[in-house]
């Protein structure tokens, strides 16, 4: 087929993003069970390992699709028709769907998250001295306490949680959540939602959400509890919200103090203590300054390749 200029770019980058971002998903799901969660590490580096592998295919893809965009703009000759074979405008389809179908899902989500808070009645309030984040104490079922919301956060709290919990556990309460929101878990958990990859169709990409969820959950108990004192009244507070919700569950696209499901294991954490702190791993860092280091060895050859599949089956 004879594409110009423009198009046959636009194959060319949704190809190699398609074949690098298949080619990393094939080696993240090869991992396996090595990916889970490992618990007694420490909760913040763990969720950021976790965080930082379920994206890696589409880290990767775009590295490279956005090298190869950037190489077609500096070399490819403007207003250049030239022919496009099959195998690279399967490939395209193939990114196009991948992107698609990645967009389609954070659209979603957004949407979801929009109907949540549309959906819970209640009025302002302050919980607290000194919370400035916007608070609706709403009427609902189950025992909400989430923070909702990517440009304008608001932090939700049922008013059968409020009237349940002291003065300690409320502070306790606040105070992990606003963990959450300043480590961008609403954000982080879009992003994992909608990663335009293979990963996001299979078992293995639900269960690296789950694991992270939970990781992200104990960095925020974290977090929000310096101090025994602290750490007692997040565990009752913890322990009452979840007895709340016995035989209730409301599935919650936001960063929640519990979602339904056992607590066992945050209890006995926080009554524990935290865990020793792990050695911040450099290997992301390492990795993605080699690869910014490397952009005029790697650019040009991946360039090539994908210029050669272009042709590859056409006339």
């Amino acid at each position: 087929m004879i594409l110009g200029h423009l198009a046959r770019g636009a194959v060319l980058v949704l190809a190699s993003y398609a074949v690098v971002s298949t080619l990393a998903s094939a080696v993240l799901l090869s991992m396996g069970g090595r990916l889970t969660r490992r618990p007694r590490r420490q909760a913040a580096a763990e969720a950021r390992r976790l965080f930082a592998a379920r994206l890696a295919p589409v880290v990767a893809g775009t590295a490279v699709a956005a090298g190869v965009a950037l190489a077609y703009a500096l070399w490819e000759p403007a207003g250049a028709i030239e022919p496009v074979g099959p195998v690279a405008l399967g490939l395209a389809a193939a990114g196009a769907t991948l992107l698609a179908h990645g967009t389609a899902r954070a659209v979603g989500a957004l949407l979801q998250t929009s109907r949540l808070q549309r959906s819970l009645p209640g009025g302002g309030g302050r919980l607290l001295p000194g919370v400035h984040v916007p608070v609706s104490i709403v009427e609902a079922d189950f025992p909400i306490v989430a923070i909702a919301g990517l440009v304008t956060p608001r932090l939700f709290v049922a008013r059968h949680v409020v009237d349940a919990c002291s003065t300690g556990e409320l502070r306790a309460i606040v105070s992990h959540e606003l963990a959450h929101l300043a480590a961008r878990d609403n954000l982080r958990r879009l992003l994992l939602h909608a990663a335009p990859d293979l990963v996001s169709c299979t078992p293995t990409g639900a269960r690296l959400a789950r694991d992270w969820a939970l990781a992200s959950e104990l960095a925020a108990d974290d977090a929000a509890s310096a101090d025994p004192a602290e750490r007692l009244d997040l565990a009752s507070a913890l322990v009452k919200v979840a007895r709340l919700a016995v035989g209730r569950h409301t599935p919650l696209a936001a960063s929640a103090l519990y979602q339904g499901g056992p607590v066992t294991e945050r209890v006995h954490r926080l009554i524990d203590g935290p865990v020793t702190p792990a050695t911040v791993s450099r290997t992301p860092v390492a990795i993605a300054g080699g690869v910014v280091a490397g952009t005029p060895v790697w650019v040009p050859i991946a360039y090539d390749l994908f210029e050669a599949l272009l042709r590859l089956g056409g006339r």
